[in-house]
């Protein structure tokens, strides 16, 4: 289903909520993001998961993918690691 401009703000701001509380080391599932938005974030919500992400580091908060599973606050350091692999 084809969501709207403003809809799809809407969602990207309601994921953007969850992961902004999140702590360094906290995770979560794509599953509980999912539900969130009500739309499956791996697939046609993978956009506005994507949106909340950028949101996200724009405060300087990185998120790093666990296979299958969802995502992870990063620490500074960790997000420091994964620019280094990123670029090499």
């Amino acid at each position: 289903m084809t969501q709207t401009i403003a809809q799809t703000s809407i969602d990207a701001r309601l994921l953007y909520e969850a992961l902004v509380e999140m702590k360094v080391g906290e995770s979560i599932s794509y599953t509980v993001l999912s539900a969130i938005v009500k739309r499956n974030v791996q697939e046609d919500a993978h956009g506005v998961l994507c949106t909340a992400r950028r949101m996200c580091e724009r405060e300087d908060i990185v998120f790093g993918t666990v296979f299958g599973q969802g995502l992870r606050r990063l620490s500074d350091s960790e997000t420091v690691d994964t620019g280094d692999r990123a670029i090499s």
